[in-house]
């Protein structure tokens, strides 16, 4: 069997030193053509999925209501008592007086990224990683949320409420929707968000780009809309509205939207892409 090509001189042929850089080119040429050709693709993928999820979500959000004397799975903070905990029977969790973000994987998105207290906190300040609402708690806009163990991507539009007195005294009870029947339009629900909830509202601040570093969530109304200004999919965040649909909603339109009965509806609102 011949092994290979015998010149003249009695040497075998092969390849030399500038064709093995011609092939290396070529193979790093294609690779830079594809990577970003897969990395959309992936991503797309992803925004799929989230879509998928956030669909499931609201329609589990309907199913309770319809279940509860048309009352909304509204926001809480008694313990076993907060809004997806009250869904979890209707997104396949066999047991609704526990949420777990490892059983409930429809509560999370692909494209985001497990949040876990950094191993170099003391534990005097593991708190502000767990419950970022507090003074001085943060979380990267890329990151689930992560309340009392409790990890999730997407975020409750609070407007939505059954009965909260203590919301009412802070942002007036004639902002909120009591019941599903009372939804007119079409009310955003859940999507993609770096907490549990928000009250978002056209008057909110507006960021010059979207959020994207380690923030502190606040509690005020005016910094509200941060928590869903987050820059998960190329500029965009899925959401599940009150008839049941779901959208790719760029970050700029938040500010259109009617999350509340009283929304001052804004379209002049631009945000420039990173």
């Amino acid at each position: 069997m011949r092994r290979g090509l015998i010149t003249k001189a009695g040497h075998k042929s092969g390849f030399t030193l500038i064709e093995l850089l011609v092939v290396i080119s070529i193979i790093a040429l294609l690779m830079a053509i594809l990577m970003p050709a897969l990395g959309k693709a992936r991503e797309q993928a992803q925004r799929v999925v989230c879509k998928s999820n956030i669909k499931q979500v609201g329609t589990a959000m309907n199913l309770y209501s319809m279940d509860n004397e048309d009352k909304f799975a509204s926001m809480s903070w008694q313990s076993g008592d907060y809004w997806f905990q009250k869904i979890s029977s209707y997104i396949g969790d066999d047991d609704d007086s526990e949420f777990k973000g490892d059983r409930v994987k429809v509560m999370l998105c692909p494209s985001a990224e497990e949040h876990y207290a950094p191993t170099d906190v003391p534990p005097s300040k593991l708190r502000n990683y767990f419950y970022p609402e507090m003074p001085g708690g943060t979380i990267k806009a890329d990151e689930n949320w992560n309340w009392r163990g409790n990890q999730g991507s997407y975020g409750l539009n609070n407007w939505l409420t059954s009965d909260y007195q203590e919301w009412e005294k802070q942002f007036g009870k004639e902002r909120f929707y009591r019941k599903w029947s009372e939804l007119e339009g079409r009310v955003p629900l859940v999507g993609d968000s770096i907490w549990v909830g928000a009250f978002p509202d056209g008057e909110n601040y507006v960021p010059t780009e979207p959020e994207t570093r380690r923030i502190q969530i606040s509690g005020d109304f005016d910094q509200q809309m941060r928590r869903f200004s987050i820059d998960r999919h190329n500029m965009n965040i899925n959401l599940a509205f009150s008839d049941l649909s779901v959208e790719s909603v760029e970050l700029e339109d938040l500010w259109s939207l009617q999350w509340n009965k009283l929304t001052k509806i804004r379209r002049d609102v631009e945000i420039e892409k990173r």
